[in-house]
């Protein structure tokens, strides 16, 4: 790609950097021509404070180019300290977004020919974008997993004990105590392959957790407890499974012994199973638990 690029462009410089949503920066993926210095600045200033950057997000815009710009680009703070100073006369800026409009990277392109950008040019740096996009894109890396999805199925990742969602806020989805509850699991290491979890609406998913590199994903289903098992009940499961005896349970929980026992009975005599050992493999096995 990026020879292709450059056979439509002479003496240019590019780059295309990917948005890292865990960071909140962008990350030079592939660039041929820039010095350091000036690289740096793309994936930086530029990007966060530059007029041609703001007036793009601002207006909406995906691609623009010096001479398409508003303003002349040229007398511009960011163009005659870096781009002019380092032998640039032209470039270009394409936003790069998936299908859904999911934000993914930023291709830039400098040239130091005083050419203006040709129409085919521009066409073709319109038709890279998606596959661009694709290249760049983050999540594509974590939910590589092979783990099908449904419309109403959500995608979270757990990285450096902060969780983000493919689409939406992960507060407004599943509120922030269970969230809290998921990072301190997280950070415990004791978030099992598969549980049931209660948001803060009252809804109940069904998570199931692959672990990666760095992150945890998290794919998210709307489910209802198997079996007529309780919410409270998928609680002692959860206890059970973590080995935890009735005293502590019912600490744990701020219950009575006699109630923790009452509830296990309960949950044997749905699981058809005869002691609460049998119980705790069958529930961390199955995924009937939730977190503790």
């Amino acid at each position: 790609m990026m020879d292709l690029l450059g056979s439509y462009f002479q003496d240019a410089s590019i780059s295309f950097s990917r948005f890292n949503p865990i960071a909140r920066k962008h990350e030079s993926i592939c660039s041929t021509g820039y010095d350091d210095n000036v690289l740096e600045f793309l994936n930086s200033a530029f990007i966060d404070h530059d007029e041609d950057m703001l007036f793009m997000r601002s207006s909406n815009l995906s691609y623009l180019d010096w001479n398409s710009h508003p303003h002349r680009y040229h007398g511009a703070h960011s163009a005659k300290k870096y781009f002019i100073a380092h032998g640039y006369h032209d470039g270009a800026t394409q936003r790069l977004f998936t299908a859904q409009r999911q934000y993914t990277g930023v291709l830039h392109i400098n040239t130091k020919t005083a050419d203006s950008i040709s129409k085919d040019a521009q066409r073709l740096i319109f038709h890279s974008a998606p596959l661009l996009a694709s290249i760049t894109d983050w999540w594509l890396d974590i939910i590589s997993t092979g783990q099908e999805t449904a419309d109403d199925d959500f995608l979270f990742v757990i990285v450096d004990q902060q969780i983000l969602c493919q689409r939406g806020e992960p507060a407004t989805i599943l509120g922030t105590r269970t969230i809290e509850k998921v990072l301190l699991a997280s950070s415990e290491n004791r978030v099992p392959d598969q549980f049931y979890m209660e948001d803060c609406h009252g809804k109940t998913w069904l998570m199931k957790a692959i672990r990666k590199q760095r992150e945890l994903v998290l794919y998210a289903r709307p489910a209802a407890i198997p079996l007529s098992i309780t919410p409270r009940e998928l609680d002692i499961a959860g206890w059970l499974a973590g080995g935890f005896q009735s005293k502590e349970i019912a600490r744990g929980l701020n219950i009575s012994e006699r109630t923790v026992s009452h509830h296990i009975e309960n949950l044997l005599r749905k699981l058809g199973l005869h002691n609460r050992s049998s119980a705790a493999v069958f529930c961390y096995q199955k995924g009937i638990l939730t977190l503790r």
